[in-house]
């Protein structure tokens, strides 16, 4: 196994707070106005060789972790709040071995618009972002040709 984000993401879900907790934490603050939900699994999920197990794991990291995220704040946003969703541009190309990546952002991007219709009265903003690869040294590996390219995780 690679030590790319999925190890980091792996971290990030096993650290739950209880429930309790997290109304406690959000009476305490008193309203928010803005909220940036980043979740962001990525590896590689071939049609023919995903299996269930790894599909709930970028769902739950992608598409479960947003969605609870805005629930448990959206009674706390103030009138006029934002919303900002990370996606990626990977939401609108067809990407052989990203599907289910590309869906979960799909996901992200449909979750952005009915939460705008469901929040307008509240006049609060929801919008994305959908950065594009970012070069790093752990996801950089040279090419035949000696240039750089992305790879993911698999």
């Amino acid at each position: 196994m690679s030590s790319c984000r999925r190890d980091r993401s792996a971290k990030v879900r096993r650290q739950r707070f209880p429930l309790a907790d997290v109304k406690i934490f959000l009476f305490r603050i008193r309203g928010l106005d803005v909220l940036r939900a980043n979740a962001g699994g990525a590896f590689g999920t071939p049609l023919t060789a995903t299996e269930e197990a790894r599909y709930d794991e970028l769902m739950d990291i992608n598409v479960k972790g947003v969605f609870f995220s805005m629930q448990a704040v959206s009674p706390i946003l103030r009138e006029g709040a934002l919303v900002i969703l990370s996606m990626s541009w990977l939401n609108k190309v067809g990407t052989p071995g990203l599907s289910m990546l590309s869906a979960s952002k799909a996901a992200v991007r449909s979750l952005a618009r009915t939460w705008s219709a469901e929040l307008l009265d509240r006049k609060i903003r929801v919008n994305t972002v959908s950065p594009g690869a970012v070069a790093r040294q752990s996801t950089a590996v040279p090419s035949p040709r000696g240039c750089k390219r992305q790879t993911l995780c698999r």
